[in-house]
């Protein structure tokens, strides 16, 4: 069946994955628009917002040429996401991203490029949103896509620290699931990275989801999602809140967390009926109906229409790279309001979570949005330009310093990427993650948890041994360095 553009403007959606109740596993954050009935239409050609469309909107400068690394953490394989990515980039006149010339590449959570893990369509399908996406905002970033065996937090936290071993300036995180008691220690074991910014999609279920995490992480930027259409103003675009206050609308997810404390650059006057971590600090476009066009051939038939909170964590991250301000933090965010457009019109109050606190449409700012910061979309949405010209020297932000038991035992530490910013990303001998063998409860069976010939692209892996054994003098200096950073 194929829709006019107007049909799909008034069209319905549905999830990409299945919402988990299992506790410590995650889904995707993705929404594809349907027809009435719930069938996603075939497409001739891209249809939805493009990279030019997008741009336009966050007002990306058109001489940024960062390559910084744009790491992509999802679960599972998707066999075609080079070669679709290919498609979406020759469309839209994009320049090559290929393995061959260095600016994309695909490992496991171990780091190697083999074996990878079974193939999902739906985890698939988002891999192709946030590799495209990324490409979009900040087409000459390089991108690694570093695939989890499974959908358990524990292989999630695992395939986030493969990535920045191998040296990423921001990691994209498009997937969350329920909060728990083990988020904490979540936190400080896959999240606490010292020169690395975060970003994870917020959720799709509006207000009546409660916090979802990663998004609610201390050490990460939570990303809710807006509406986003023209308009004949002087940006030439508007945004409001993504969601509605009936039960049964879609929408960003926000509220505040139940077990993870405020960060330190967070502003308690911001957020007064939240005592934790707030969800969220920035946004970026995420209504299916206002969304934007992918080419996905994985068990699917190429272009169509996807919206989804998972839109706004590539779009975002790619921005702060090509702002130059990958080490930035979350801290940058909050101290930096005239970087953002000010969400001030929508809501997501659609019910209150379980066991959470209560929020009706109006001026409560943890399901509404308000002048000034609120829950659905943080401080607001990007504005790339302003974004480059903030100040940052570098250093380590002021919500960087871990917890006082964050820093790894020397004997556990892997080396570190140092790579130029212009050589290809290379595994290298990054096999030191710590690599969960399980992904209980998601009824899969897991990926083997060792690569069959320890290699990777041409580049020799070493085993984690080997890789332990020369690094003990490298993670004392790190430790060192931390804090020395800390007493400042």
């Amino acid at each position: 069946m194929t829709l006019t553009v107007s049909q799909l403007a008034a069209a319905n959606s549905r999830d990409v994955c299945a919402p988990s109740s299992v506790p410590d596993t995650a889904w995707c954050l993705a929404k594809v628009q349907t027809d009435a009935y719930g069938v996603r239409p075939t497409l001739a050609g891209p249809s939805g917002l493009g990279p030019a469309d997008l741009t336009s909107a966050y007002s990306v400068p058109s001489s940024g040429t960062s390559t910084g690394i744009i790491a992509v953490v999802d679960a599972y394989d998707n066999p075609n996401v080079e070669s679709d990515l290919a498609t979406y980039r020759s469309t839209f006149g994009l320049p090559p991203c290929t393995t061959a010339n260095g600016c994309f590449k695909k490992v496991n959570q171990r780091g190697a490029s083999s074996p990878l893990p079974a193939a999902d369509s739906g985890w698939a399908t988002e891999m192709a949103i946030d590799t495209q996406l990324a490409s979009a905002m900040c087409p000459a970033c390089r991108i690694l896509l570093v695939e989890a065996d499974g959908a358990s937090m524990a292989n999630l936290g695992a395939a986030v620290v493969m990535a920045v071993r191998l040296g990423a300036s921001v990691v994209s995180n498009s997937w969350g699931g329920v909060e728990s008691a083990s988020s904490a220690g979540y936190d400080r074991d896959y999240f606490a990275h010292d020169g690395v910014t975060i970003f994870a999609s917020s959720g799709d279920f509006g207000y009546s989801q409660g916090a979802l995490y990663p998004a609610a992480g201390a050490r990460v930027i939570g990303v809710g999602g807006t509406t986003l259409a023209r308009a004949s103003n002087a940006r030439g675009w508007t945004e409001t809140v993504w969601g509605g206050s009936d039960t049964a609308s879609a929408g960003t997810g926000s509220g505040c967390s139940s077990y993870i404390a405020r960060p330190s650059w967070a502003d308690p006057a911001a957020s007064p009926r939240c005592a934790m971590k707030t969800v969220n600090d920035v946004a970026a476009v995420a209504d299916p109906k206002t969304g934007v066009a992918i080419y996905n051939t994985y068990e699917s038939t190429g272009w169509a229409v996807y919206g989804g909170t998972s839109l706004g964590a590539p779009i975002v991250a790619a921005m702060f790279v090509l702002a130059g301000k990958g080490a930035a933090g979350g801290s940058l965010i909050w101290k930096n309001r005239a970087a953002f457009y000010d969400i001030t019109a929508g809501t997501n109050a659609n019910g209150t979570p379980s066991g959470g606190v209560t929020c009706v449409p109006g001026s409560d700012n943890l399901c509404n949005a308000v002048a000034g910061f609120d829950a659905p979309s943080g401080w607001g949405t990007p504005i790339a330009s302003a974004l480059r010209d903030v100040p940052f020297d570098g250093g380590p932000p002021p919500d960087a310093d871990p917890p006082p038991d964050a820093d790894p035992p020397e004997e556990d530490a892997g080396p570190i990427s140092d790579a130029s910013p212009d050589a290809p990303i290379d595994a290298g001998t990054d096999a030191g993650a710590p690599v969960p063998k399980s992904d209980a409860g998601n009824g899969r069976e897991p990926a083997p948890t060792n690569p069959t010939d320890g290699s990777s692209s041409g580049c020799t892996i070493a085993d984690a041994s080997a890789a332990s054994a020369g690094t003990s003098a490298l993670a004392l200096a790190l430790l060192l360095l931390r804090r020395r950073r800390a007493s400042r």
